[in-house]
């Protein structure tokens, strides 16, 4: 009976006893990996009313965009694309970004009180931005400067494409969702751009680097960094093949398809996104002593995870099996004699 009872529980022994260390190491590099390869995207930024009381405190520390318009407008085009240029400015990384504030002053033209201004009215003033017929308009106060100092924009293209390229010409920031950098892989990149060419060993490194990026690209990403995750693989083995040139040529390719102009807004974006990503190559990030030393660190506790966990599928798992199969021998050779027993009392 003894035997009969641990032959029943055996198999629950198994899965929670033997496996379960395997398991938690599993959970743990998995979370480990995840982190390294977390996506520099920082938590959505809104576009925000400028208020005149703030606004100084605001320049201070930031280059601050601004749309002047009248308050309740009928037509929405503007609007429309005053919404869009929010939408991409709240995605846009704070790389990108650099200490960027949306926001607008929504004029209110009457206050009900004749040759009284309404609300914001005096503000719009202030700024140069008081004439109606030239609504919306938008102008930039770079950081550090004055209100007196802003910089209007002049063109009649009030598209979010065109006032994104104003901001990108005013102050080096780029608003737009099209491209992403994914840290741990940048980190990833300015390592393998750092080994020299040269020996056989030089070759492992890259190579090694080569894979753990792969091997990162296959843990479940966001949707929107699954791709990119995959285009710096494939530059990364595109690089072991042809030459440190690959990433170079490419760049000059791929900058003179978008020259021509002749493709869609989406063609446009995946291709300014293999652009970014072929520019950590000709151009790496820069790591500092403490970066590049939990960086190796990092690289290290994961590869020794899997290895750890290679060892206990390859070793402790068959040994379970022949561990677990020993009680059911003895129940059933305990039976046989039984068998037996019985049979000779009925003889006699």
């Amino acid at each position: 009976a003894h035997h009969s009872c641990l032959a029943a529980v055996s198999p629950m022994t198994r899965v929670t006893g033997r496996h379960l260390a395997l398991i938690f190491l599993v959970v743990l590099a998995t979370a480990s990996i995840q982190a390294l390869h977390a996506p520099a995207i920082t938590p959505e930024k809104l576009c925000i009313k400028i208020k005149e009381p703030e606004l100084p405190k605001l320049i201070e520390t930031n280059n601050v965009l601004i749309k002047v318009d009248k308050k309740h407008k009928l037509d929405s085009t503007d609007d429309d694309q005053y919404k869009e240029l929010c939408r991409r400015y709240k995605s846009t990384s704070d790389e990108r970004r650099k200490s960027l504030i949306v926001g607008n002053i929504a004029v209110d033209t009457s206050s009900g009180v004749v040759d009284t201004p309404g609300r914001n009215y005096k503000f719009a003033e202030t700024l140069g931005a008081s004439d109606e017929s030239q609504w919306p308009q938008y102008l930039i106060i770079k950081k550090g400067t004055s209100i007196q100092e802003s910089v209007r924009y002049t063109e009649g293209d009030k598209s979010a494409d065109a006032i994104g390229n104003f901001v990108l010409e005013q102050t080096g920031a780029r608003i737009g969702i099209f491209v992403y950098s994914i840290d741990g892989l940048d980190k990833m990149v300015a390592r393998f751009v750092a080994v020299r060419d040269g020996d056989i060993l030089a070759g492992l490194r890259r190579k090694s680097f080569a894979y753990m990026a792969k091997l990162i690209s296959m843990i479940p990403h966001q949707s929107e960094t699954k791709p990119i995750a995959d285009l710096y693989v494939k530059a990364m083995f595109q690089t072991l093949q042809h030459g440190r040139e690959y990433a170079a040529s490419q760049t000059r390719r791929i900058e003179g398809l978008i020259e021509k102009g002749d493709i869609s807004s989406r063609k446009k974006e995946e291709l300014s996104q293999k652009l970014h990503v072929l520019s950590r190559f000709t151009e790496p990030v820069k790591l500092s002593i403490e970066e590049e030393r939990n960086f190796y660190l990092s690289w290290a506790v994961q590869v020794g995870m899997w290895i750890v966990m290679l060892i206990l599928l390859f070793f402790i798992g068959p040994g379970d099996d022949e561990e677990d199969e020993e009680p059911e021998q003895v129940v059933k050779a305990e039976r046989k004699t039984s068998g037996k027993r019985k049979g000779s009392k009925k003889n006699r």
